[in-house]
């Protein structure tokens, strides 16, 4: 059986690293086939603690908080990074 990150020739620095896949972000934006199965080949000191779920609704009650600020992006960024 082939290894599917070595098919994808992806650069190592353009990979997230989910529980369940590794997601070429490139690819993911431009709507093309953007995942492939971890693999020990593809060795890194982390990965996100959830699974990618690309049809994942949008976050809709996040979206709606964030209106409060409206044009705020500092306090918007503030409170994301918190």
């Amino acid at each position: 059986m082939q290894d599917p990150l070595a098919t994808a020739l992806w650069p190592v620095d353009e990979i997230l690293p989910t529980r369940n896949e590794l997601v070429h972000l490139p690819s993911f934006i431009d709507g093309d086939s953007c995942t492939v199965p971890p693999t020990p080949r593809f060795f890194n000191a982390f990965a996100l603690d959830y699974d990618f779920i690309p049809t994942a609704l949008e976050p809709a009650k996040w979206l709606e908080f964030r209106q409060i600020w409206e044009d705020d992006n500092e306090s918007i960024t503030c409170l994301q990074g918190w």
